[in-house]
């Protein structure tokens, strides 16, 4: 899939990361398309890819608690941070649009840049911050 600028705005964003950073998430970045009821994460399953999602709305099921989620979130970060199983089942509802990196080539990139690495922290704090303010 074709991606472009909106796709990263939210990098973009980042006072850490500079264009070659941007540049360097895009190069090991997928863009995909999800079709309607996909499994993004599994609670208690350990995910191979982080994900933030661009467009769809999700279900987040947890300890069998089902809750409706917008997008211009990460999914998966939990299980990445603490590299460890994800803490909920999060399915795109109808489908969306994610960017999503494979968590081994990701970490990979963040013990050799400190920016980008620098740049994640912030945007997984910003994240729980918004989840929190939502809950």
């Amino acid at each position: 899939m074709t991606q472009t600028d909106d796709d990263f705005a939210f990098f973009r964003a980042l006072p850490e990361l500079g264009e070659a950073d941007v540049d360097a998430l895009i190069e090991i970045a997928t863009i995909d398309v999800i079709p309607p009821r996909t499994e993004l994460t599994v609670e208690g399953s350990m995910p191979r890819r982080l994900c933030y999602v661009i467009e769809g709305d999700m279900l987040l099921e947890k300890a069998g608690r089902i809750r409706r989620i917008g997008p211009g979130i990460f999914v998966g970060e939990t299980a990445f941070v603490l590299d460890d199983v994800a803490s909920a089942t999060v399915t795109l509802d109808k489908g969306g649009r994610i960017v999503s990196w494979e968590i081994e080539e990701l970490r990979a990139l963040l013990r050799d840049n400190d920016a980008i690495a620098a740049g994640f922290d912030t945007a997984f704090k910003q994240d729980l911050a918004r989840k929190v303010a939502s809950s």
